[in-house]
């Protein structure tokens, strides 16, 4: 999976999904309910998720050093397991997309809201190579990885179903919900839960 990248032969790829860059922050954080300015978005402290890649300038930071600004950076997690706790109990905020964002809000009293600078759309893309192509295994991989990403990141999956069923040679059809989170890299609840 990539996001916003260009790739030409013999990399072959297919949209999943539009996202966007949001706000998070606790249901009763003094935000909410106005129009966050680009200033009291600065004056909170904010949560970070670490860039894998180890780079600094995220997309947030290159928007602020484009006007010479800077936000204060109170913590950095290295998974969205904590960021749900976190955010509950402060008066941090957290830039991150709004299908992870509306997540999130599912495990705490968080709310979601339009990030005061406009970072932009951007898509993802599942990508292959050409002598993976015409495989069928991998064609099905496919087509469940586009299946997923056509549902809203606030689906459950099947009630019932473990997450080993899809190992198990679960064929997903048009219409029929599965564990989608783990192909867009936020395990649902129930993954988790009876195990």
């Amino acid at each position: 999976l990539a996001s916003d990248a260009r790739f030409s032969y013999p990399i072959h790829y297919s949209e999943l999904f539009q996202d966007r860059y949001v706000c998070l922050a606790r249901s009763g954080h003094p935000v909410e309910g106005k129009q966050l300015s680009v200033d009291e978005f600065l004056s909170y402290p904010h949560l970070v998720m670490r860039r894998q890649s180890g780079g600094t300038m995220g997309v947030v930071e290159q928007a602020l050093s484009a006007m010479n600004r800077t936000r204060r950076i109170a913590i950095s997690v290295s998974s969205l397991l904590s960021v749900p706790e976190i955010l509950a109990c402060t008066d941090m905020l957290m830039t991150t997309t709004d299908r992870i964002a509306l997540r999130l809000q599912r495990h705490a009293g968080l709310s979601v809201h339009p990030h005061p600078r406009a970072l932009g759309e951007f898509r993802y893309a599942q990508l292959w190579h050409q002598r993976s192509d015409g495989s069928p295994s991998h064609r099905w991989l496919r087509q469940a990885v586009a299946l997923c990403a056509q549902l809203p990141p606030w689906d459950e999956p099947a009630r019932g179903m473990k997450g080993g069923d899809a190992a198990r040679g679960f064929r997903p059809q048009r219409g029929v919900d599965f564990p989608c989170g783990f192909f867009l890299g936020v395990e649902p609840d129930s993954l988790c839960q009876g195990q």
